[in-house]
């Protein structure tokens, strides 16, 4: 019987213990399962084989017996069999093959300078970055996931072909918090939570991969893991003793009894489901697409279930067309994808100054995409692409744009429904959705003057690298010398002006006697605000209130600003004072449009006959409200879009939204009469040209009566 030798991790100066890095990834938004999928497929894909056709990445999720795997793992044997006393347990075993394998040195005396090689950067160190140019790494922190969706125990298998010959190796790593009582490392004295198994090295310090066939063979069959065989190289992680909480929500939902299990997504009543649609959601542009140009497409499986593009949910099939027509772009700004209504559009994203081998930054396709194109009318009945892609319906009577993007190896970086993303795009009515995804052009390269100093040149590729955090969630400008390009920013905006002029234009030609009802009701020009809009600064306090733009209006009750209002890209804060009359416990807080000859309310605004028939061109996205009498009974009321009422202690408000277009354009106050509050609200104001109010009254006599 094979037992693998044990090295524990002695307390060091200036190391890391398993606690800290089971905490070095600190994305709590992200679920667990989604959070492995990214981050083991982008290992995979960076293994890739060079040539052409596709990397192979299968997930399985089987039983095995508890004493046949403890047996091999000296110093934890019998913590195993204590700890983990049932006969059987579930192991994920994630299985690539058409890639390279753990090549490099076994140990680290075997290095040369930072040629560290797969296997000591995956199992032995931590924080190696990946240099491999369009990776999806570059941080080195992701694989810590692999040590939180089990016990901290992970095995490492792989075959490569290096100098000539085939090769097997074999390691184990274990992650645990130290500080635990269950510690599987409790009894080896003082550690810092981190030990790895394989056989000893001559001086006995410290343990390198098993390499001997027999030896390996002996321990995959008791893990039931095939051998690669013949001229096959790839990896095999294996993480036995998986948690069974790892699918958002469903757990909590099923413990507590608060939430049927019908009001889960599907995808979420087992593993293999949930992992299925992890794969499509952030590998939609090279998931089984024999188009994708950076080298091997994704082949992938769960559970022996090949993963087939006429099997997506309807919103990654969307995102894998919209990748598509984007590398067919041949200039037509229109095309059509087998099965949609709506078409798909694709414009080039331009950046001035920025580039040396010209203007482009990448490309956007998007589309305004039906509930039949998403397949959520019978006989199909899919769930709306909020469920697809957050798992979560999004409340309200319209959606916003979602916009995803990605760089050249082809993973969804995230989805944007808020944010600099989409800022700007109309929201759409409920049955309508604006689904968009950014390519970047990764060839392109900057100027010399942001180039790095020592760097020979800087694609933009490595650009956005730099942009990434750890978790690869998001792209965030960064600095490479004294100037700051500002990409990300830059294409942000334009990706969101480029969409909202696509469908503002289809929406005149479809209703051309729009632009003449806005000018009944508008009558006069209005004069433009000053330092306002995408080119507008922040405005200091202080300035003169000829200049503000914010209009307040109420006698009884009183509402009264604090401070001026701050003006910054097409948003507005302003902090205010409200105070109830005698009669005002209740109160309508209200968004007005200011013209020459009065307000207009939003109703008045989106009526087709009588009012522009347009989207009122502000709303509210942030709004906090509290009571400041003095006394000691403290009442507060917090609402953010798109999340809804976060805190309402003691007062009560209500959302008021547009008819047409269901922007949140004020609030019913529900509180007590002769009450003072403060409160703060920020504005995201479509279009620039039109003052805003602020309107509050007290509530009609009909509206107490139903109050």
């Amino acid at each position: 019987m094979m037992r693998m030798k044990i090295e524990v991790a002695r307390q060091e100066r200036m190391s890391e213990s398993g606690r800290s890095l089971l905490r070095l990834i600190q994305n709590e938004e992200m679920p667990l399962w989604d959070l492995l999928v990214r981050e083991s497929v982008q290992n995979s894909l960076d293994a890739a084989l060079d040539g052409e056709g596709f990397v192979r990445v299968d997930f399985l999720i089987r039983e095995f017996e508890r004493s046949r795997l403890s047996r091999h793992f000296e110093g934890i044997r019998e913590r195993l069999d204590e700890l983990y006393p049932l006969k059987t347990y579930r192991l994920l075993e994630i299985r690539d093959s058409n890639t390279c394998g753990l090549t490099g040195p076994i140990e680290d005396s075997n290095l040369r300078m930072s040629d560290y090689g797969n296997l000591i950067k995956l199992v032995y160190h931590i924080g190696k970055h990946q240099q491999k140019e369009g990776a999806g790494g570059s941080w080195g922190l992701g694989k810590t996931v692999y040590f939180r969706i089990g016990i901290g125990l992970v095995i490492y298998y792989s075959r490569i072909f290096e100098n000539g010959e085939y090769a097997s190796r074999l390691a184990a790593c274990l992650v645990e918090d130290e500080e635990k009582q269950d510690a599987l490392l409790g009894n080896t004295g003082n550690h810092r939570g981190i030990a790895w198994w394989g056989e000893s090295t001559a001086d006995g310090h410290r343990t390198i991969p098993l390499t001997e066939e027999g030896k390996i063979k002996e321990i995959l069959d008791d893990l039931g893991v095939k051998p690669f065989g013949g001229t096959e190289t790839g990896t095999s992680v294996i993480i036995p003793f998986l948690r069974d909480d790892l699918r958002p929500e469903y757990q909590e939902f099923l413990e507590n009894g608060s939430v049927a299990k019908a009001e889960v997504p599907w995808w979420n009543h087992t593993d293999h489901d949930y992992i299925k649609i992890a794969l499509q959601r952030w590998y939609a542009p090279r998931l089984m697409n024999g188009n994708y140009r950076h080298g091997r497409w994704l082949k992938a499986s769960v559970n022996g279930e090949l993963l087939e593009p006429e099997n997506f949910l309807p919103a990654f099939r969307i995102v894998q067309n919209l990748y598509n027509a984007i590398l067919a772009h041949d200039g037509n700004e229109e095309t059509r994808a087998e099965g949609l209504v709506s078409p798909l559009h694709v414009s080039t994203v331009n950046l001035r100054g920025v580039f040396a081998n010209g203007s482009v930054a990448g490309w956007i396709g998007y589309g305004r995409f039906t509930a039949e194109d998403l397949k959520m009318t019978p006989p199909h009945n899919n769930l709306s692409p909020w469920m697809q892609i957050f798992g979560r319906e999004l409340e309200g009577d319209t959606n916003p744009a979602i916009i995803c993007f990605t760089r050249k190896p082809g993973m969804i970086v995230n989805y944007e429904s808020v944010g600099k993303w989409v800022e700007g795009i109309s929201r759409t009515p409920k049955d309508q959705f604006i689904i968009g995804l950014f390519v970047a052009n990764s060839v392109n390269r900057l100027k010399d003057d942001f180039k790095r100093h020592g760097i020979r040149e800087l694609t933009l590729e490595e650009y956005i690298r730099g942009c990434e955090k750890a978790d690869h969630a998001s792209w965030q400008d960064w600095v490479p010398n004294k100037r700051n390009p500002l990409i990300i920013d830059k294409i942000q905006n334009q990706v969101s002006r480029i969409i909202e002029r696509q469908f503002r234009d289809e929406q005149t030609d479809v209703h051309p006697q729009r632009h003449a009802l806005l000018g009944k009701v508008l009558a006069d020009a209005l004069l433009p605000p000053e330092g306002f809009g995408n080119l507008g600064n922040v405005q200091p306090a202080g300035r003169d209130n000829r200049q503000q733009r914010i209009v307040l209006s109420g006698v009884n009750p009183v509402l009264q600003q604090i401070s001026s209002p701050v003006y910054t890209q097409g948003h507005v804060r302003l902090d205010f004072r409200l105070v109830s009359g005698k009669r005002s416990g209740i109160m309508n807080f209200k968004l007005r449009a200011v013209t020459e000859s009065g307000t207009i309310d939003s109703e008045t605004w989106e009526q087709a006959e009588s009012g522009t028939g347009l989207f009122f061109p502000c709303e509210i996205m942030f709004f906090k409200l509290e009571s400041s009498n003095g006394d000691e009974r403290h009442e507060e009321a917090v609402w953010i879009a798109n999340r809804g009422l976060l805190r309402q202690e003691g007062l009560r408000i209500e959302p008021i939204s547009a008819p047409l277009s269901g922007k949140t354009v004020g609030f019913r106050i529900i509180g007590n009469t002769k009450t003072i509050y403060k409160g703060s609200l920020l504005m995201h104001v479509t279009d620039p040209t039109i003052h805003v109010s602020l309107h509050v009254e007290s509530a009609t006599e009909e509206e107490l009566a139903w109050a």
